[in-house]
């Protein structure tokens, strides 16, 4: 902790709502674990059960806006697209009754290409303050990417079934990682509160 600026600590300390993040991550990993163990009758629930994930993506990015109005205009016009595609994904997945065939798996792939460029956005920002944290952020976008890439294949070339083992083991890697950015969050959080901030603001 000691090693992290004063101004990314200013940014993940704003994150009010930290345990949202959490909860976010801790429903993706039970997402992915209940297709993992019924690979095949957990598809006729995986459309809105994905629909939940985006909404509550959406929550969450909304939640914790005092973070991303500080960013510059570009920046600020990434993360309103994402939270947009995030709102317009929910609605659709919870709205429609019936779906191609196929489409919670683009889906799902939608969602982890989505939240893997935002968190390489995050950790390409973190680095550039000083965190030594970084790296975590940004491997875990490249791996949200390539578990994308993955299940998009898989989906292409190989059956159903198959597939959506690609679509759990995707899932509960991205709930424990956004769990461990949100406990991250929370232990800055409680240092800065423990330690007076006499710091100019961004």
């Amino acid at each position: 902790m000691e090693n992290v600026s004063g101004e990314v600590k200013k940014q993940i300390r704003n994150i009010r709502f930290w345990w949202m993040i959490s909860l976010l991550g801790v429903y993706c990993s039970m997402l992915g674990l209940t297709v993992w163990l019924n690979p095949r009758s957990s598809y006729d629930i995986l459309q809105p059960a994905l629909g939940i994930l985006f909404a509550a993506s959406a929550i969450t990015i909304l939640l914790n806006t005092c973070v991303w109005h500080k960013l510059i205009w570009l920046g600020r016009l990434f993360v309103y697209a994402v939270l947009s595609a995030d709102i317009l994904a929910g609605i659709l997945l919870l709205m429609k009754e019936e779906s191609l065939s196929g489409f919670p798996v683009m889906a799902c792939a939608a969602w982890l290409f989505l939240h893997g460029v935002v968190l390489i956005y995050l950790g390409y920002r973190i680095r550039r303050k000083g965190d030594n944290g970084w790296s975590f952020a940004i491997t875990s976008g490249v791996l949200f990417l390539l578990f994308a890439a993955i299940v998009l294949v898989r989906f292409a070339t190989s059956n159903i079934a198959e597939t959506m083992q690609y679509v759990a083991v995707s899932l509960i890697i991205a709930g424990v990682s956004t769990v461990a950015f949100s406990v991250h969050a929370r232990q800055i959080t409680h240092s800065e509160n423990d330690t007076p901030d006499t710091r100019g603001s961004m």
